[in-house]
């Protein structure tokens, strides 16, 4: 994921991206995942209804929250946390820390706010709000910030899922008819819209699967599945009772659903091929909204790092004379944390930048002070800064480790801690303009086993 930030610089460089990548091993997703439990909604002790948990095989059934009327409970990336929409004060979004209990009020409309997701980097959390006059969706930061409207018209809009990439959502909307379909749109601005299959049927309740390449949704009484690259769709339940709300489990080979084929709404799981339905819940009470705990995966063997970026990019302006100074004083922050049982070093190194034939190399530092005018060659080098103290990284394909504040010390990572780091270029360039194409430095940060 990109993260773009923009820096007042003195020298027209275009666009510096800086690429980081980890070894060994890339970091690991938030999905796939190990299959946690299953949150839901019940009526079965509150006729207003409560978001309950279960094990993937329908025991232990446990109610959190007593005294809140909760629905759409949806659990973080991580599995720690519970997003849910509330009537305990007005209709709003909260944010439960599962472990301790702990409620986060995120939105204070007097309008509802309700079916809240998660984006795959549990940055953001799109939700669906009645405070413009009818049913649209809207997204915010995990910290209730920055909400701004993604749909806008005159047809509901609801149930939105978060592509795994994080770049779609898939939601449903009336917008064409008074039923309702399927759609994807664009998760930055709401744009792009399109249909999720060809239109002329009710479809909703979309869920994406682990990988990306399927959504499972509803269409009439069924619950199917679409290859989003060749447009396939595959029935699931083929039962005459309705069937509903598809969650897949985070490793993919499982999908939780509402069933009616009983009687009363409870809840069912299936194969991700529909077959081996079986029922996990049994009451009168109604059960529905099912959504699957993602687990992290048990830390490998060995050393083991993830970084929670893998690109960020600078830009500027043009200005002469330019002076030496350092592009991204206010460089975004990179989280670096020890996936692994042990401790770690870490080493890094960098690249040569690549461009536009003839227009930029981005060169090892040295001890030269100016640009080399007239070829636009500019010498330039990396650097990972950590509190405390930081290690400046020649361009080169030589591995050099992370020292700490003395300059000496190995810096060590301890096993489950993570570590704020700032990625920074300098380019020592005097009495020069740059007039090149956008060019790409790549960092590679690697995990060493302590001795």
């Amino acid at each position: 994921m990109t993260t773009p930030r923009t820096w007042g610089l003195l020298a027209t460089i275009g666009v510096v991206s800086l690429v980081l990548v980890v070894l060994p091993g890339a970091a690991r997703p938030a999905y796939p995942g190990l299959n946690g439990k299953i949150a839901f909604r019940s009526d079965r002790d509150d006729p207003f209804g409560a978001v309950y948990t279960m094990n993937a095989d329908g025991s232990a059934v446990t109610r959190l929250a007593v005294g809140l009327t909760i629905e759409s409970p949806a659990w973080s990336p991580d599995g720690t946390k519970i997003a849910f929409a509330s009537k305990h004060d007005e209709d709003d979004i909260y944010i439960m820390d599962v472990a301790s209990g702990d409620l986060t009020r995120l939105t204070f409309g007097f309008d509802g706010d309700f079916e809240p997701t998660w984006s795959p980097d549990a940055r953001k959390i799109a939700f669906v709000s009645e405070r413009d006059g009818n049913n649209e969706i809207y997204v915010m930061n995990a910290d209730g910030s920055d909400q701004r409207r993604l749909t806008d018209n005159p047809g509901d809009d609801g149930a939105p899922a978060w592509s795994p990439d994080g770049d779609r959502i898939a939601f449903y909307s009336s917008r064409d008819g008074f039923f309702k379909e399927v759609y994807l749109m664009d998760a930055a601005d709401g744009g792009n819209v399109t249909p999720l299959v060809p239109r002329g049927f009710i479809t909703d309740d979309p869920s994406w699967s682990p990988e990306g390449g399927k959504v499972a949704f509803r269409k009439g009484n069924e619950i199917f599945t679409v290859d989003l690259a060749s447009g396939v769709q595959m029935s699931l339940t083929n039962n005459p009772a309705p069937d509903s709300a598809p969650a897949w489990s985070p490793d993919g080979t499982r999908i939780a659903f509402v069933s009616f084929r009983d009687g009363n709404a409870e809840l069912y799981v299936m194969d991700a091929d529909g077959g081996n339905q079986t029922r996990l819940t049994s009451n009168g009470a109604t059960d529905f909204e099912p959504d699957w705990q993602a687990l992290p995966p048990p830390p490998p063997p060995g050393a083991c790092i993830t970084l929670s970026e893998t690109s960020l990019s600078v830009s500027g302006t043009a200005s002469t004379p330019s002076t030496r100074r350092v592009y991204g004083t206010n460089p975004d922050r990179l989280t670096i944390t020890n996936c692994g049982t042990a401790q770690v070093h870490l080493a890094a190194r960098g690249t040569n930048a690549t461009g536009a034939a003839g227009s930029w190399q981005l060169l090892d530092q040295g001890t030269g002070s100016t640009c080399e005018l007239g070829v636009n060659v500019f010498r330039a080098s990396l650097a990972l800064l950590l509190p405390g103290g930081g290690v400046g990284i020649a361009l080169t394909t030589d591995d050099r480790l992370l020292v700490g504040a003395d300059g000496t010390t190995p810096f060590t990572l301890d096993a489950a801690a993570a570590q704020d780091a700032f990625p920074n270029i300098e380019m020592p360039c005097v009495d020069s303009v740059g007039l090149g194409e956008p060019m790409t430095t790549e960092m590679t940060l690697t995990a060493i086993a302590a001795s």
